[in-house]
């Protein structure tokens, strides 16, 4: 990371205070964290959002290779149309909250490069619309559907995609909008060596458990076995698994007392508001 930083000046800025808040509202930051790739003047060269050492190093690669402005982009892309410079310009619409556009241009991208597959882009940036009520819950589900009818998804999109599902159901107060691509899911994610797939897998087992074989023992178990060494002297994680079987209305006894646990573990301030 400290190496791939060395050509650029990094200047980190809470968006909430100080000079962060005019400068997010110039750049219509949406959410945490976002990366503004900008040069000299202030012009945005590239933009994207998500944690992730890998995706940063190859992002920060991307834009170093192609230092011109959305601006310039924009023009190169309307004289000679190319995949590359249509995801480039619909993530960086997508993560200012334009979503019609970055559907648009991720949609041009797909058709441009038929090697490629937007489909998890065209999903995530419609999931993005529907949280901010650009979208319906049935424009969302056509997405969902054409992600999960393609081969050779990649499984932690798949995941991530259900997940996704998960609070859409709960915000459009339908909850079962979930449950046709957890099998699915699941399936994509089974037999894993790797630690976040297999976690991943579990996750959703905890959901199929809940809301397929409606065993909410059994989902209580396989909660608990996400659950890290050491957490419940962690106030945070307590409050997580509390708020979990809340949500779900079970083992609800323990849940309030690890929740109290909690109140008691958590730093005066702002932490501890948050748990009571």
């Amino acid at each position: 990371m400290k190496g791939a930083l060395e050509d650029v000046v990094l200047l980190l800025l809470d968006a909430e205070d100080g000079e962060g808040v005019e400068l997010a509202e110039q750049y219509r930051i949406q959410g945490y964290p976002t990366f503004v790739f900008a040069g000299a003047t202030g012009a945005t060269m590239d933009r994207w959002m998500g944690y992730g050492k890998e995706m940063f190093l190859a992002q920060l690669a991307a834009s170093m290779a192609d230092p011109t402005t959305i601006e310039e982009k924009r023009e190169r892309y309307g004289k000679r149309p190319t995949a590359a410079d249509a995801e480039k310009l619909a993530r960086f619409h997508g993560t200012r909250g334009e979503y019609p556009e970055a559907v648009d241009l991720y949609a041009s991208a797909d058709e441009l490069d038929e090697s490629s597959d937007y489909a998890f882009q065209l999903f995530d940036v419609t999931f993005s619309g529907f949280r901010d009520d650009v979208y319906t819950i049935d424009t969302l589900k056509e997405r969902a559907d054409a992600l999960f009818r393609g081969a050779d998804r990649k499984p932690l999109d798949l995941a991530t995609a259900v997940r996704m599902m998960r609070y859409a159901g709960r915000k459009a107060e339908r909850p079962e909008m979930m449950v046709p691509y957890l099998r699915p899911a699941l399936d994509a994610l089974a037999g894993s060596d790797d630690p976040d797939l297999a976690s991943a897998h579990t996750d959703l087992s905890v959901e199929y458990a809940l809301h397929v074989e409606r065993d909410p023992e059994k989902a209580l178990d396989l909660k608990r076995t996400l659950l890290p060494e050491g957490w419940k002297d962690d106030s945070s994680r307590l409050n997580s698994f509390a708020w979990w079987c809340f949500e779900n209305a079970v083992n609800l006894e323990e849940a309030e007392a690890l929740g109290r646990r909690g109140v008691e573990l958590a730093p005066p301030g702002p932490e501890r508001a948050m748990v009571l």
